[in-house]
């Protein structure tokens, strides 16, 4: 949390309780207080969400972000994603090895 709210308070967007209504959005509530150390893969890939969503950004570029996710915080984190670039009028970028059906994309790049 402390890591979250740091960068959150230096960037001046989100505070606190935001941060906090995020995580238990994304199951992680009673984790964030946790040391990176002990952290499963998939805690650390929600927690670098949360991170990010708490920034400013007009366009938001991430790269396998749902790599160690199970399906149902796939879900989760796809909402989050969904309304914060909503809400903010961004764009989304996402990187993947898998078959991406998870957002309504303007255009779709297959290398």
């Amino acid at each position: 949390m402390e890591n979250v709210l740091i960068k959150a308070k230096l960037a001046g967007t989100a505070g606190k309780g935001e941060i906090e209504a995020l995580a238990s959005e994304l199951g992680m509530a009673g984790s964030m207080d946790k040391k990176v150390k002990v952290m499963s893969w998939g805690e650390k890939q929600r927690v670098a969400l949360i991170r990010a969503l708490v920034q400013p950004f007009e366009w938001l570029l991430l790269d396998e972000p749902f790599s160690h996710l199970d399906p149902a915080n796939r879900e989760k984190a796809c909402a989050a994603i969904g309304r914060e670039t909503a809400r903010r009028k961004a764009g989304l970028i996402v990187t993947c090895l898998d078959e991406n059906r998870w957002f309504d994309y303007t255009v779709t790049v297959r290398v």
